[in-house]
């Protein structure tokens, strides 16, 4: 139903809100695009390493986020 599905992209951009810029750019590339991180770390510029700590910590925050949105 399109009335779900406009929630559900609002909840999506209120997560993503909560994000500082790389850790948006990276949850976007490797969640929403299938991007492989790797790709995404030379894009910024950075580690592998730095690109799978910062989707570990905002799938975090997306977790926190949604716990207390009540979802």
């Amino acid at each position: 139903n399109a009335a779900l599905a406009a929630e559900d992209r609002q909840l999506a951009m209120q997560v993503l809100e909560q994000l500082d810029d790389a850790s948006r750019h990276i949850a976007i590339g490797v969640l929403i695009h299938e991007r492989e991180q790797q790709d995404v770390a030379a894009e910024l510029g950075v580690s592998d390493k730095t690109v799978q700590r910062k989707l570990k910590r905002a799938l975090e925050s997306a977790r926190k986020f949604l716990g207390r949105s009540g979802s």
